[in-house]
């Protein structure tokens, strides 16, 4: 099974919250309902990046996207009343340190490769 990352729609939300409420990383701030409130009122695009495995939501991104002039495209993991965001993961069941990273490793090379090629 290979790794993919896409952005979620409204169906993969639960998983996403799910997520959230699990993972060490998580917050209000990463909270689905949270990341769309926040972009409707910002005037910026919410963007939730799903790194999944097969059907499994390994982790993923939450981000907003702001288009200036028409063609700059800026994208944060911040926003208006939204001190955190980013990163954040289902928790690995292995308490070794090297397991932990290859995990997050695994979870933030692909993670990073989108970000460099561009959010469409």
């Amino acid at each position: 099974m290979g790794i993919e990352v896409r952005e979620l729609v409204k169906e993969d939300y639960s998983f996403w919250d799910e997520m959230v409420d699990q993972s060490e990383q998580g917050s209000l701030y990463h909270q689905s309902e949270w990341i769309q409130l926040v972009g409707e009122h910002a005037g910026v695009k919410p963007v939730i990046l799903g790194v999944f495995e097969g059907d499994s939501l390994l982790g993923g991104c939450s981000l907003y996207a702001l288009t200036m002039y028409g063609v700059l495209e800026r994208v944060t993991s911040t926003a208006p009343m939204t001190p955190y965001g980013g990163l954040c993961t289902f928790p690995t069941r292995s308490q070794q340190r090297g397991e932990t990273m290859r995990h997050l490793h695994r979870i933030c090379t692909p993670l990073c490769d989108i970000l460099r090629a561009g959010i469409q």
